[in-house]
């Protein structure tokens, strides 16, 4: 499967009838598979932190559940709009998951303006986030709407 066939792929996933963890679940594969990065997550906001919903990679979730603080998500979150960071060591509002990762986005999943969650791919090289592969996530984004939906109202 090519880049360009992910946005397809991932909504066909989320029509899928089943459990939206378990959706989810199937999208984080997708996205990692087809992108090649280390690690893919998704994630539930509330008001006050984001939780796991999902994720694909190795190692397992180091922070499943974290507070909305002066970190990355948070700003991703604040801004309602991806948010980039090819260099994790060298800033200080990366939670590190890992001594390996080298780059991170944090792609929010808005609708009518409030962030359900969000959708974060981590990358052991640098500087590997360009504005055309964030614009392909962001459409992936858009696509989980629906999960999120359905998880809020499971909740």
């Amino acid at each position: 499967m090519q880049q360009c066939e992910l946005v397809n792929e991932v909504r066909e996933a989320v029509r899928e009838p089943g459990c939206p963890r378990l959706r989810a679940s199937l999208v984080a594969d997708l996205v990692r598979s087809v992108t090649g990065f280390h690690w893919v997550g998704i994630y539930q906001a509330s008001a006050s932190a984001v939780e796991l919903l999902a994720w694909s990679g190795l190692p397992g979730p180091a922070h499943p559940r974290f507070p909305l603080a002066e970190n990355l998500t948070l700003e991703a979150v604040r801004q309602a709009k991806p948010l980039v960071c090819n260099d994790v060591a060298g800033d200080p509002r990366y939670v590190a998951a890992s001594d390996k990762i080298g780059s991170e986005v944090i792609v929010p999943v808005v609708v009518e303006g409030r962030v359900l969650g969000t959708l974060d791919v981590e990358d052991c090289r640098p500087g590997v986030f360009t504005e055309a592969l964030v614009a392909k996530l962001l459409e992936v984004a858009t696509e989980l709407v629906p999960l999120y939906e359905e998880q809020l109202a499971l909740d």
